[in-house]
């Protein structure tokens, strides 16, 4: 949905019609709320508040998510770096690890940073 694709924002979508398919491709683009048969006034502050609190929900699933695929991709560059280490210089995974450690230290890189390098120049060498 092109209205909160760069800020996220709850929206409620308040309808006349029951039709099952317009519900689902209303919860597909992220509609927090689906409200049939009318807008009354009493209703409109509970449905917001429930909105709200579902998009606060599911934002905080979202990059509880996004958090996790990084440190999984981190994780990944840093086992392959650890095994290219190891095979080159026949390294235990620890002595591959903490020569990791200690060049990352050393060059005041994170350690992926430094394990994305060694990628880098062990494809760019062949």
């Amino acid at each position: 949905m092109l209205v909160s694709r760069d800020a996220p924002r709850p929206i409620v979508l308040f309808t006349e019609e029951d039709n099952p398919s317009q519900l689902a491709s209303a919860m597909a683009v992220g509609v927090s709320a689906y409200v049939v048969a009318g807008l009354q006034v009493e209703r409109v502050k509970p449905v917001l508040e429930v909105a709200v609190a579902r998009f606060q929900a599911d934002q905080k699933l979202r990059t509880e998510l996004h958090d996790t695929k990084n440190k999984l991709a981190e994780r990944k560059t840093i086992e392959r770096a650890k095994g290219l280490l190891m095979a080159r210089h026949q390294l235990s995974e620890n002595e591959a690890y903490q020569r990791l450690r200690k060049q990352a230290m050393e060059k005041n890189l994170k350690l992926v940073e430094l394990a994305q390098r060694i990628l880098d120049v062990a494809d760019l060498l062949g």
